[in-house]
């Protein structure tokens, strides 16, 4: 029995080693975990506030991004704005012009009918008194004196009238070419 008495207290050595030795071993494994742990959550606090750090940097990257582009699209629409001011007032210069040019020749035009109704006036008062021709000859003659300056005078204002209208023509055809209109 020496010999199992021997086994049996190998046995219970082992087992005495086992006790001893498993409950310092779970401990450790569980100090280990509990140190890991607490490190992991450190880290993960850290890595929070970084993370936190770099995505304020990119949002006040992108907002003054953001700012500088807005301004850019601001000063561009400033810039357009005037454009178009300064085609409105170059427009209304040239319309104003045309405008003249039609007053005046409504005048040269309203001038002349009364004229015309005049002499013809005059010549229904020459045939009615039955005048002679030389005073008919004469009326007839102070009558084309008044009306020959008037087709130079109406080819002159047509010949502004074209000019206005191809150059109006010439300065839309270049700001549509600008891509402003």
């Amino acid at each position: 029995m020496c010999r199992e008495d021997q086994r049996f207290r190998k046995v219970s050595q082992r087992i005495t080693w086992l006790t001893i030795f498993l409950p310092i071993l779970i401990g450790l494994v569980f100090a280990w975990g509990y140190y890991d742990l607490k490190k992991g959550g450190v880290r993960l606090r850290n890595l929070d506030v970084t993370q936190f750090q770099k995505l304020s940097d990119e949002l006040n990257s992108k907002f003054s991004s953001l700012s500088l582009h807005y301004a850019k699209v601001q000063e561009s629409v400033d810039t357009l704005q005037r454009s178009f001011e300064n085609i409105e007032s170059s427009f209304n210069k040239k319309v104003f012009r045309l405008d003249e040019i039609f007053l005046v020749f409504e005048k040269t035009t309203s001038a002349l009918k009364n004229d015309l109704k005049h002499a013809v006036k005059t010549i229904d008062t020459l045939d009615a008194s039955k005048v002679d021709k030389a005073a008919m000859i004469n009326a007839m003659d102070k009558f084309e004196k008044k009306i020959t300056p008037i087709p130079g005078y109406l080819k002159y204002m047509e010949s502004e009238i074209k000019a206005l209208d191809e150059n109006l023509t010439q300065e839309l055809a270049e700001l549509a070419a600008g891509g402003i209109i």
